[in-house]
């Protein structure tokens, strides 16, 4: 099996593409995808002494497929190459494919067990299937052409068998079935080709022509194969169509399925401490006591992760001068230490949710996430989330950042948000685990 590096000026990115990549082959597959990536964690740059350790490290006998973003990612690596035994560097490719669609398509043909020629050129073709879809829906110049009509097949050749299905996944067949067809059919001896209703072909062992088709949710598919293991191969495509091609299905579990949580404090139970010098220094324990927990979270984290980095935000937001001013004013002004801190954070929060601005709107549900830490801490209450019931779909208003942090993506299978919105840090962290969400289910 080739490997593959991730060559980029900042670590961040390489590691959340390979992140991303990842998803899209199952664990255990042996495919080894490294980044080689910034001067360091956080500052941004290529080194090419760094570089060529990734190529020592990912060195396969089957060869080295190396991504790269731009500029002096390009010469650095080259220059990589001269650091190494020329054996190891005869062995490494750089690939022009562009970073994040190339490098998942070349995951998914890599654990597939393609060649380096092969995983090459689908990288290379990562594009097509958004050429096609940004052309009024005409086929890129370069895509597979259209199927032949079905028929006897002729004398001497291999017996041509069909299946006719629909597709059930909700999005179609993007990255993710695309990436299931493949790796199904990865080990079985078959030629296997999926024809759209418009006609065109692709290669079932292709991601690439597999999205190009633009099969939608809904759309007849009609699937061709040939060679020994033809009858396999169909099976293994039925029964991936059966399961919606590994996509969520569009059905929400019953209600009686769920598990909810109640994640708002009893704040009625509150007891002040005294004048506002006892208070506040209840509150400096309540902040320090949140921004303990919220490091320890990050600390669970894999290093340099997203979900880490999301942490360090939170606790960057919860340390910002304008809410211990605002906290400290109303203790002055007679106010107990929830009150103040209730209505500091409320202030912040009606500035963000007025905003036009989606992604800065969001941040409310940042604030609100925090809020509701501190006062549990105020108030002496456990601080992580109440047990959640393994195994059952869990069911929430809205899925903040330090929530999604806490839940096992092992033991929920699936978390049901009545609220819009996908560019919350809650469905970041969710997407950075592995947690299945599904955002705006109403009731």
């Amino acid at each position: 099996m080739i490997s593959i590096v991730v060559v980029s000026h900042s670590h961040a990115l390489a590691t959340a593409a390979i992140g991303l990549a990842s998803q899209m082959v199952p664990d255990g597959s042996g495919l080894r995808v490294l980044p080689a990536a910034g001067l360091d964690q956080s500052t941004i740059g290529t080194d090419a002494a760094a570089i060529a350790a990734a190529y020592e490290q990912a060195d396969s006998p089957d060869g080295t497929l190396v991504l790269l973003d731009l500029g002096s990612a390009l010469l650095s690596a080259e220059m990589a190459l001269e650091f190494v035994d020329p054996e190891v560097a005869g062995r490494v490719r750089l690939c022009p494919a562009p970073l994040v669609e190339g490098l998942v398509a070349a995951t998914v043909a890599a654990a597939a067990g393609a060649t380096l020629d092969a995983v090459e050129s689908e990288a290379a073709n990562a594009l097509l299937a958004k050429q096609q879809h940004l052309t009024d829906g005409g086929a890129p110049p370069d895509a597979a052409p259209a199927a032949e009509p079905a028929g006897p097949a002729a004398a001497g050749t291999t017996e041509v068998l069909e299946l006719r299905t629909r597709v059930g996944a909700r999005h179609g067949l993007h990255a993710r079935p695309s990436s299931a067809v493949v790796l199904a059919l990865a080990d079985l001896d078959a030629q296997v080709t999926f024809v759209a209703p418009s006609g065109q072909s692709g290669d079932a062992a292709s991601i690439t022509q597999l999205q190009a088709l633009g099969l939608q949710q809904g759309d007849e598919l009609l699937v061709r194969a040939s060679g020994p293991e033809a009858h396999r191969a169909l099976e293994a495509v039925r029964q991936l169509a059966e399961r919606n091609f590994g996509d969520r299905p569009d059905s929400a579990p019953d209600a009686e399925s769920l598990a909810y949580l109640e994640l708002e404090p009893d704040v009625a139970a509150y007891i002040p401490a005294g004048g506002p010098e006892q208070e506040r220094v209840r509150l400096e324990t309540a902040m320090a006591a949140a921004d303990g927990f919220i490091e320890g979270l990050a600390a669970k984290m894999p290093e340099a992760g997203v979900t880490g980095a999301v942490l360090g935000a939170l606790r960057a937001m919860l340390h910002d001068p304008s809410i211990g001013k605002g906290c400290r004013q109303r203790l002055d002004d007679g106010q107990h230490a929830v009150e103040a801190v209730q209505q500091t954070f409320e202030q912040s929060i009606e500035l963000f949710q007025g905003m036009q601005n989606d992604y800065l709107r969001e941040r409310a549900t940042d604030l609100r996430a925090l809020q509701r830490l501190v006062v549990k801490a105020l108030m002496a209450f456990e601080l992580a989330l109440p047990e959640v019931p393994a195994g059952r779909p869990l069911a929430l208003d809205e899925l903040d950042a330090l929530t999604a942090a806490q839940i096992d993506p092992e033991q929920v299978p699936l978390v049901l948000v009545r609220a819009e919105g996908t560019t919350g840090h809650g469905i970041i962290v969710a997407q950075d685990r592995g947690l299945p969400v599904r955002v705006g289910a109403g009731g």
